[in-house]
């Protein structure tokens, strides 16, 4: 068995111990899998000497060379970063945020300005 990290847009961010010889796809299952927000075209693996791989899991079926599938390592960390939609629904969020504050103050202002 080997321990992994998994973190990001995944059911279950967590640390999993998995059977050594497991696959990347694999052992996103047993972290729930890329959740809604998750973007499976961009997965990075951080490996414990420091190395980094990325991969796209979408383009894995049929792919002899495991490139997109890679048998993990004792120590890895994969992180699934979020999809597009995801930031952009966020940052339009924080701007709506940012409106409603800035219009409060305004409306308070000019209700202690108006004569």
């Amino acid at each position: 068995m080997i321990r992994v990290n998994i973190w990001g847009y995944v059911g279950n961010p967590q640390s999993v111990l998995i059977p050594d010889g497991t696959d990347l796809v694999t052992a996103l299952s047993y972290a729930g899998g890329p959740n809604e927000n998750g973007n499976i075209n961009s997965i990075v693996i951080l490996h414990a000497d420091g190395t980094k791989t990325l991969c796209d899991i979408a383009k894995y079926k049929g792919d002899e060379s495991r490139k997109h599938n890679p048998i993990l390592r004792p120590g890895d960390t994969v992180m699934v970063k979020g999809n597009f939609l995801y930031y952009l629904t966020s940052f339009v969020t924080k701007i709506y945020q940012v409106a409603v504050v800035a219009s409060v103050i305004v409306t308070i202002y000019n209700a202690f300005t108006a004569e």
